[in-house]
């Protein structure tokens, strides 16, 4: 039998409850056995943190973890070790790259990335973003981007799905309104 392994990649500066609910949901409604927190030192699509505590930010997620045993969630360094070995082919190939050596790596997997709704409004600027949408399952959760509506995201899936021939699919959960940009902001 085939493993199905969410796979939740950000930068996660720092994780929050609306991560833990994305998981939940991905969990529950997709049937995954487990799904991989995979932090990344650098997102494709966003100015880089200069703030990034990497250790700050891998023990917040093992605390996640540890407070939410019940849920089978896994901190996955993957992304981090193959931007340690292969730093160029990360720039240059971004998400798309990490998720076709997962691919490699563990073949008896399926794999669904899951991502916030603010994250699908930016994809078609991500490097490679249409091998990203053509040749991986989206998950995703709906959540506060500028002054969209569940009905926007509706259609911004409909017209990336016939667009790039993607595989998105909308999670039934509750909007997630809190973001880490904010979390920061409060902290500071």
């Amino acid at each position: 039998m085939t493993k199905k392994i969410g796979i939740l990649g950000g930068t996660f500066n720092p994780i929050h409850n609306g991560h833990l609910a994305l998981i939940k949901s991905a969990i529950n409604e997709l049937a995954l056995d487990e799904v991989w927190i995979m932090p990344t030192k650098i997102t494709y699509y966003k100015n880089i943190d200069l703030n990034y505590d990497e250790e700050k930010v891998l023990k917040n997620i093992e605390d996640l973890i540890s407070n939410n045993s019940e849920i089978n969630i896994k901190l996955s360094k993957f992304e981090i070790e193959l931007f340690n070995k292969n730093k160029e082919n990360l720039e240059k190939y971004g998400t798309n790259y990490c998720l076709s050596e997962l691919k490699k790596t563990y073949e008896d997997v399926d794999f669904y990335f899951l991502l916030g709704a603010d994250s699908l409004y930016n994809i078609e600027t991500w490097i490679n973003f249409k091998d990203l949408l053509e040749n991986n399952v989206i998950a995703v959760g709906d959540r506060k981007f500028e002054n969209k509506t569940k009905d926007d995201l509706i259609k911004h899936i409909d017209y990336l799905n016939k667009k790039y021939n993607a595989k998105i699919i909308l999670l039934n959960m509750d909007r997630i309104d809190v973001s880490s940009t904010d979390i920061r902001n409060i902290n500071e």
